[in-house]
């Protein structure tokens, strides 16, 4: 997304918009929003799920190979 100056070419009044508040200006009674952010946030949040799945996933089949091979080793050296 771009940067937008005049918001009126783009919103009217009563639009409902999903945005992250980025900055509050108390002296001017302002706050400043951008819907970049928030894009970017929950992408960012849906790739650490994503990295958090993918590494449980191969930590279990790591575990379930060195057992399968612990199994084998212990089969093989039994006969």
């Amino acid at each position: 997304r771009d940067r937008v100056d005049d918001l009126t070419k783009h919103l009217k009044e009563g639009d409902t918009v999903q945005a992250m508040i980025i900055n509050v200006d108390r002296k001017n009674r302002s706050i400043n929003l951008s819907v970049k952010a928030k894009d970017l946030s929950e992408e960012s949040d849906a790739m650490k799920q994503l990295r958090t799945e993918n590494a449980a996933a191969s930590a279990g089949a790591t575990n379930l190979g060195a057992l399968l091979r612990a199994k084998l080793d212990k089969g093989g050296s039994e006969k």
